[in-house]
């Protein structure tokens, strides 16, 4: 496979660097978001306040090697993604069916199509120009590792180009849910599932197509008290047809 929609980059001390001065207020704002899946999941979507550099509260902005191989853009704010042990409890009011895709298919989506409604009917809202993800804990390989399926974003694509009509003016209007879940079957049948682990001072960068996910926190993994925290940043684009034709 010629390109697998994801890349790892070794340790850089800039990198930890930056780790370091983001870490206190990170943790603390992860403690106080709302906990989800028995207390088990803290999203922290946009919870991290930096600025289009990644600076926290006057620290150093962010600087990795991963970050120079991607296309530039302004950062947006980062998420701060919490796992923790037990993850992913049923929620009380969580259909069975969810709960077992969550579980047995680390919850598989693609960032920016989103479900809508009480059917929840997949609409194409977001765009997101790739994905950068930074850990901030230092956890074990098994507990709760971001997942990807290699060479998804290729099926994807092809699904969009399909569906989509040419002006994307009009793509928040199109209902994509069956040709999505169709192009999801054939993702689980054809694409090897890759779990991905890094330590702190390293980062890897995902396809913006690609479908991906959270496994779920091993009952051997270790986390320090805060979970498994890791910083994702998801900078939106305007650029629409790059956004699906770009490699």
């Amino acid at each position: 496979m010629s390109d697998p929609g994801w890349r790892l980059f070794p340790f850089e001390q800039r990198l930890l660097d930056w780790v370091e001065a983001v870490r206190p207020t990170a943790i603390m704002l992860s403690a106080a978001d709302e906990a989800r899946h028995g207390g088990t999941w803290r999203p922290g979507v946009n919870l991290l306040p930096n600025d289009a550099q990644g600076r926290v509260a006057g620290g150093p902005p962010l600087a990795c090697a991963a970050l120079d191989n991607l296309p530039p853009h302004p950062l947006d704010r980062g998420q701060l993604s919490a796992v923790l042990p037990g993850y992913p409890r049923r929620e009380p009011d969580e259909p069975e069916a969810a709960h077992r895709f969550r579980r047995d298919r680390a919850a598989a989506h693609l960032d920016g199509l989103l479900p809508e409604g009480a059917a929840r009917r997949r609409h194409l809202r977001e765009h997101h120009a790739w994905l950068l993800g930074i850990p901030l804990s230092d956890h074990g390989a098994d507990a709760a590792p971001f997942v990807i399926w290699e060479g998804s974003h290729e099926i994807i694509r092809s699904m969009l180009r399909t569906h989509l009509p040419s002006d994307p003016e009009y793509w928040g209007d199109t209902d994509l849910t069956e040709p999505y879940h169709a192009a999801r079957r054939e993702i689980f049948a054809t694409c090897p599932r890759r779990e991905i682990h890094a330590k702190r001072g390293e980062a890897y960068t995902v396809h913006r197509l690609a479908l991906h996910g959270t496994a779920p926190f091993a009952t051997t993994a270790h986390a320090p008290p805060e979970g498994r925290l890791i910083a994702y940043f998801r900078p939106e684009t305007a650029d629409r047809l790059a956004w699906l034709n770009a490699p």
